[in-house]
């Protein structure tokens, strides 16, 4: 299993937000892209996902393109996105029943694998049977996650999987991950949470200005356990912070 980012570019307006992006993520791989607030991670995921158009270059899942291939590619992937895909007329598992449905899953795969994730992720699994509509915000997330890996994709695509869930959530999804990679798999997830990502991360991409200023493994973004990973992230970004003394006001 492999995906190709090549020659990916985006332009919103004059400002050029993805500049020529090329890294391959091989299989058994948790690829973790990292980078300041609007430095394109969403945007790439979003042309990863189909959901908007680059200007040039193209994104290829074991050789496949959208352009030729697209209901092959989008059977295969899981997206957690940053918007609220949930439809909260619904309950938990009549969203997740709908989403199976559009996997063309088995009424007995749709059940065994909503008693399985609900199990795992809510404190009462029960909870999945009411309306979405009254949901907490980390209720929500979980919900959108397992709507992501209902149907066991080869490649799963999560933006800020970690934004919104307590520790023991986030925690919870850690493992999942780490036990969800294998051979026939890829897991690429942007996030600000630089601590949970050291904990999934396989490989690391930062981002910085449209480009694609580091791709590698995290051993090697760390220098072998050497550097944290924030300090490492700073210096890649060459970040320079404020003393207390410049900033000109009394505390």
């Amino acid at each position: 299993m492999q995906i190709n980012i090549k020659n990916i570019e985006k332009t919103y307006s004059i400002k050029p937000v993805l500049d020529k992006i090329n890294f391959t993520i091989e299989s058994n791989s948790n690829y973790c892209l990292i980078g300041k607030n609007g430095a394109g991670k969403t945007t790439l995921i979003n042309i990863m996902a189909d959901f908007i158009e680059s200007d040039s270059g193209e994104v290829l899942f074991d050789n496949l393109n959208y352009e030729t291939n697209e209901i092959e590619i989008k059977q295969k992937i899981g997206l957690l996105s940053e918007e609220n895909s949930l439809i909260e007329e619904l309950s938990g598992i009549e969203y997740l029943t709908f989403v199976g449905k559009l996997y063309t899953l088995s009424r007995g795969e749709i059940i065994t694998r909503i008693n399985s994730l609900s199990r795992y992720f809510f404190d009462n699994p029960a909870d999945i049977k009411k309306s979405i509509s009254i949901f907490s915000t980390g209720m929500k997330k979980k919900l959108m996650f397992c709507a992501a890996v209902i149907h066991k994709p080869n490649f799963l695509l999560l933006d800020e999987p970690f934004a919104g869930l307590d520790p023991v959530a986030s925690n919870l999804l850690v493992e999942f991950l780490n036990n969800y990679k294998n051979k026939n798999r890829i897991i690429f997830l942007s996030s600000h949470n630089l601590n949970y990502i050291e904990k999934v991360a396989t490989h690391i991409g930062v981002l910085d200005d449209g480009g694609l200023i580091f791709d590698g493994t995290l051993d090697s973004f760390i220098a072998g356990g050497k550097e944290k990973i924030d300090d490492s992230l700073l210096n890649k970004l060459n970040s320079t912070l404020t003393k207390i003394d410049e900033v000109g006001w009394a505390f």
